[in-house]
């Protein structure tokens, strides 16, 4: 017997399942590559939303303290002309041209 034969014969090329295996393998690291990508940019596309919906409450908040003060404000000579009919008083308009100003101080 030749020394070649009695030699254990390596084969260099996969076997069909051992490529299988390697396409499977290749197609797996891909295919969870994919997820992480995908899981951040919904991640960031969550965030932006989350964003957008702070800032416009923030301008909703800021909407009702506006108008809060304006019915207030709006509000204002209706309490003063019912606290004074409580009072009994009688509040009348004064007209500009009939009006005297008064300055007391000594300059």
């Amino acid at each position: 017997m030749n020394y070649k034969d009695q030699s254990i014969r390596r084969s260099d090329h996969l076997s069909l399942g051992g490529k299988l295996i390697v396409i499977l393998a290749l197609a797996l690291l891909f295919a969870l590559a994919m997820a992480v990508v995908f899981q951040a940019a919904r991640y960031r596309e969550l965030r932006l939303t989350e964003q957008g919906v702070r800032k416009e409450e923030a301008g909703k908040q800021e909407q009702i303290r506006v108008l809060t003060a304006d019915i207030a404000q709006d509000q204002r000579p209706q309490q003063i002309l019912y606290q004074a009919h409580e009072k009994g008083l009688q509040l009348q308009k004064i007209v500009l041209e009939d009006a005297t100003v008064v300055t007391v101080g000594g300059q």
